[in-house]
């Protein structure tokens, strides 16, 4: 005999699962993103120092653009990472050696 599939059960169970990874994402979530600042902030320091000033003003402002977004993708694996799993080892590592 087959049991009738409950609805609404199905989706409380689902909307609990959602509500529970948001709220795990959440409680690493200023971390994340305080470590993802923070490294991409040194790393486009690092990218201006001394080549900036070397450049024509237009080239200059290109230069800095296209540093920052080499940055924060170059950053975006602290991201990557705790939101595949917030609580690994390598998410914490990341966290801590950036200060987050």
């Amino acid at each position: 005999m087959r049991r009738a599939l409950n609805h609404g059960a199905v989706r409380t169970s689902a909307g609990g699962l959602i509500a529970l990874a948001t709220l795990m994402l959440a409680a690493c979530g200023p971390s994340v993103e305080s470590a993802f600042s923070k490294c991409a902030d040194t790393a486009y320091q690092q990218a201006l120092r001394g080549s900036k000033s070397a450049l024509p003003p237009d080239l200059a402002k290109l230069y800095e653009k296209s540093a920052r977004e080499r940055a924060d993708k170059q950053c975006s694996l602290i991201r990557d990472e705790c939101k595949r799993d917030p609580q690994s080892a390598d998410c914490q590592r990341l966290i801590q050696q950036y200060g987050g």
